[in-house]
C-alpha cells in the first residue's frame, strides 16, 4: 500500500535471483499504463531491490516487474495498491526527533476522536520513516518491534544509521488504511539532551532570581523552558527562565518563582539548537516556608491491598510506572499472587491502575513485605507467606526494572530471575532487543524463590 501525494521509498523483496543483479524495475497499471522506476540494487543483499515510488500515481493495483542484466523478466500482478486518500488520523510521534548513532524509541499517537471520515490504528499497524521530499537515493525504514497499545496508540523504535535529515512517518493499517505526518520526525547529527538531577528539586515560590544547577550532557541550549501545573490542575504559567552559563555537562540557571502558586507542579524542557529536547519533571513548588504536606487523592487500585510491596520503574526518562505487588486482604493467610501499575505522567500524576498479567504473578501470595530497589533491580524482602498460613517468609525474590538506557529486553518491564539456581524463570519467554519509551507492555514474569521458607 502505498500513499501517492508524496515520494515514497520502496523495498521490493524477490527471489531466484541466481548470481545476477537487477537492472530496471517497472509497475504495470490496470489499464496498461507503465511506470519505468530506477532500481537501487546491492548484490550483497540480493533479495530486494530498492525503489522510489514518485508522487502522483494514479489510485489502483499495479503489477511489478523487474528485470536482470540479460533482460529476463519476473512479475508479480496485484503487489502494489496504491491511493490517494489519508484514512488514518496520525496525530503525532513523540519524541519528534532521533539521534542517527542511537536507536530510538517512539510513541505514535492518533487524533481523538478520529476526524469524521477518518479512523484510528488497528491492531497492528505497520509504520514508516520517509525521507521528507525523497530523492532517488535516499532510503526510508520501517520501525521495529511495533506494538499496538491502544486504538490511539503505537510504539516502536527507530533504528540507527538513518542520515540526519527530515523524514515523514507513514502509517498502514493491516486494512490497508494510510496516515501520514508530514516532516514529523528529525534524525539529528548530535545526541540529545540528557538531563539527570535538577537542584534543587524544590522550589520556594518567593525568589526573583532562584539559583538552579542542572547537569547531565550533550547540553546546546537554545532555550530552557519550565512549565507549572497550578493546584487543581488545569491552569499553567511559565516563570521567567535566564541561563547564567552553560556546558556540555552542566547549565547555570536563574528562575523567578514568584508567578508559581503553592502545591504547583514543574517540568523543565531544555531544548538544544538542533531542536532536540529533554524534560525533566517532577519539580515541586513550596511555600517561603517550604512545607509541602499537602495530598490529593489518584485513582484507586483494583484489588484493594493491605501491606503490598510498592516501588517505582523507570524503563525510559519518559515512562515511568508505580507499581503494587502483592500484600493481602486483612489477613495474611490470604495473600495475594497478583499485581497491578500505574502510569505517572510527567507531573507525576498516577494514571489508571492496570492489573498485571497472570503470568506474572507471585509463586505464593505474600504481605507485609519490604520493597527495596537498588540500581536496575528491585528486591521483595521477607514477609507473610500465604501458602504457610502466613507465617513470616526468610524468602527473597530479585526483580529486573528495564534500564532508563537506550536498549533493554522485552518483553516485561520486570524480569525475575533465580541467582541461586542460575536457571530462568517458569513462564519467562525471550524477547527482542528493544529501545526507548517502553515498546512493551509493562509487566511483569513469573518470579522464582531465591532462599528461606
Amino acid at each position: 500500500m502505498a500513499y501517492n501525494g508524496i515520494r515514497l521509498q520502496a523495498t521490493i523483496y524477490l527471489g531466484n535471483l541466481y548470481g545476477g543483479y537487477v537492472t530496471r524495475a517497472v509497475l504495470a497499471g490496470e489499464g496498461g499504463e507503465e511506470v519505468e522506476l530506477a532500481p537501487s540494487f546491492d548484490p550483497r543483499r540480493p533479495n530486494r531491490v530498492q525503489v522510489l515510488l514518485p508522487a502522483g500515481l494514479a489510485p489502483g493495483r499495479y503489477a511489478v516487474a523487474l528485470y536482470d542484466e540479460v533482460g529476463c523478466p519476473g512479475t508479480t500482478e496485484d503487489l502494489l495498491r496504491v491511493t490517494d486518500r489519508l484514512q488514518i488520523a496520525v496525530a503525532s510521534i513523540d519524541p519528534p526527533f532521533g539521534w542517527t548513532s542511537a536507536a530510538t524509541a517512539v510513541a505514535v499517537a492518533a487524533q481523538q476522536p478520529p476526524l469524521a471520515g477518518q479512523v484510528q490504528f488497528v491492531s497492528t499497524p505497520r509504520v514508516y520513516v520517509n525521507p521528507n521530499q525523497a530523492g532517488a537515493e535516499d532510503r526510508a525504514a520501517e520501525l521495529r518491534g511495533v506494538t499496538f497499545h491502544s486504538a490511539a496508540e503505537l510504539h516502536g523504535i527507530v533504528d540507527a544509521g538513518l542520515p540526519p535529515r527530515l523524514y515523514d512517518i507513514v502509517v498502514v493499517n493491516p486494512d490497508g488504511g494510510v496516515g501520514l505526518l508530514s516532516g514529523a520526525f528529525r534524525v539529528t547529527a548530535a545526541p540529545p539532551p540528557i538531563v539527570d538531577t535538577v537542584s534543587p528539586g524544590s522550589w520556594q515560590n518567593s525568589a526573583e532570581q532562584l539559583s538552579v544547577t542542572v547537569r547531565g550532557s550533550s547540553f546546546d541550549p537554545a532555550s530552557v523552558v519550565v512549565q507549572c501545573r497550578l493546584p487543581g490542575g488545569g491552569q499553567y504559567v511559565e516563570p521567567r527562565v535566564t541561563i547564567v552559563a552553560s556546558g556540555w555537562r552542566s547549565l547555570e540557571l536563574t528562575v523567578d518563582t514568584r508567578s508559581i502558586a503553592h502545591m504547583s507542579v514543574c517540568v523543565m524542557r531544555v531544548t538544544n539548537r538542533d531542536t532536540a529536547y529533554a524534560d525533566y519533571s517532577p519539580i515541586t513548588v513550596t511555600n517561603s516556608a517550604g512545607k509541602f504536606v499537602e495530598f490529593a487523592a489518584g485513582p484507586s487500585m483494583g484489588v484493594a491491598r493491605r501491606a503490598p510491596a510498592v516501588f517505582s520503574g523507570m524503563p525510559s526518562r519518559t515512562a515511568r510506572f508505580l507499581y503494587a505487588v502483592g500484600g493481602d486482604d486483612g489477613s495474611p493467610a490470604r495473600g495475594f499472587t497478583s499485581g497491578e501499575l500505574s502510569p505517572l505522567d510527567r507531573f507525576g500524576t498516577p494514571g489508571a491502575w492496570q492489573p498485571l498479567p497472570a503470568v506474572n504473578a507471585l509463586t505464593t501470595g505474600r504481605s507485609l513485605l519490604k520493597a527495596v530497589r537498588f540500581e536496575d533491580f528491585v528486591y521483595l524482602v521477607g514477609g507473610a507467606d500465604a501458602a504457610d498460613g502466613g507465617r513470616a517468609s526468610g524468602a527473597i525474590l530479585r526483580a529486573r526494572i528495564l534500564e532508563s538506557s537506550t536498549r533493554w529486553r522485552c518483553p516485561a518491564s520486570i524480569r525475575w530471575t533465580s541467582p541461586s539456581t542460575g536457571r530462568t524463570c517458569r513462564g519467562w519467554r525471550r524477547g527482542s532487543t528493544t529501545t526507548g519509551s517502553p515498546p512493551c507492555s509493562p509487566r511483569a514474569t513469573r518470579p522464582t524463590r531465591e532462599g528461606g521458607r
